[in-house]
């Protein structure tokens, strides 16, 4: 599975609600809105997502996992977890997780707004 893939599936997977509205999962992927209106378009057809029109504005749309693009979410996961483990986090210790932790944090709550 494409990273980018996996990706939109654990933000849209992660959102509270049952469907996450477009315009944030463009504000949380690396990707630009037509970049990923053409990954989309890839996953839906692939059935891994769903696009719906948004129950609260007409002009916009949701995207939602269906049953396929949670399994395989959940599929591909364990894979994932182990190769960022390998490449990247055992490489630390605890404490400098701890601060990686820390610091990234800090940079998401300055990029909120």
């Amino acid at each position: 599975m494409p990273l980018e893939w996996f990706d939109v599936l654990v933000n849209v997977y992660q959102w509270p609600q049952d469907q996450m509205p477009l315009g944030d999962l463009v504000d949380n992927v690396a990707l630009s809105r037509s970049g990923l209106t053409r990954l989309l378009d890839r996953m839906e057809k692939a059935g891994l997502i769903e696009r719906r029109l948004s129950t609260t504005d007409r002009r916009k749309f949701d995207v939602n996992l269906t049953q396929n693009g949670v399994q395989e979410l959940e599929r591909v996961n364990p894979a994932i977890q182990a190769a960022v483990s390998e490449a990247f986090l055992k490489h630390l210790t605890d404490a400098e997780k701890g601060m990686l932790h820390q610091a990234l944090a800090k940079v998401i709550r300055a990029n909120e707004a």
